[in-house]
């Protein structure tokens, strides 16, 4: 997409590109209003591509929550497994250590499988808490993006509203 800036010159963007990079509504603002400027004096419709990025951007953030909640899901699953397989790996070496006799440093046995159960119940009640955090935080992310999307469609509404008028 090319904004005429005068005669001579013009400043080129990717939309879609952009808006992922520096869509800030006060940077959008701002281009919206060379956009505007362009559209008014050259005719280029510049305005109705930010409008089509925007949208486009909106559908592609609406679809990835979902996908983001099922992969926390998915990542959950994997560290409880892992803290399973934690704890399965230590008690096997703590039972060959028993069985071959070897001195645990002043500690017994019993301790040492307290140790390892405490821990694995620690990481357990760790990732209890862990989880629900990722998702709210995933949800809170999604509506940001959904309120700028919003404000940002709005933005290039008004301005086309403004080019339209004039």
């Amino acid at each position: 997409m090319k904004i005429q800036l005068h005669d001579d010159g013009y400043l080129q963007l990717e939309p879609h590109v952009w808006l992922r990079a520096k869509g800030t509504l006060g940077n959008l603002r701002k281009i919206l209003k060379l956009s505007a400027e362009s559209d008014r004096w050259y005719g280029t419709e510049t305005l109705a591509e930010w409008e089509k990025a925007v949208r486009d951007n909106y559908q592609e953030d609406k679809a990835l929550e979902p996908r983001e909640l099922s992969n926390a899901e998915l990542e959950h699953k994997g560290r409880l497994r892992a803290a399973v397989q934690w704890r399965d790996e230590h008690l096997r070496k703590e039972e060959e250590r028993f069985r071959n006799a070897k001195i645990h440093r002043g500690k017994s046995h019993a301790e040492r499988i307290h140790e390892i159960d405490a821990r694995y119940r620690q990481m357990i009640a760790e990732e209890q808490k862990r989880y629900p955090r990722e998702l709210e935080a995933i949800r809170k992310r999604a509506a940001r993006r959904r309120e700028l999307a919003a404000a940002q469609l709005e933005a290039v509404r008004r301005y086309r509203e403004e080019v339209r008028t004039t």
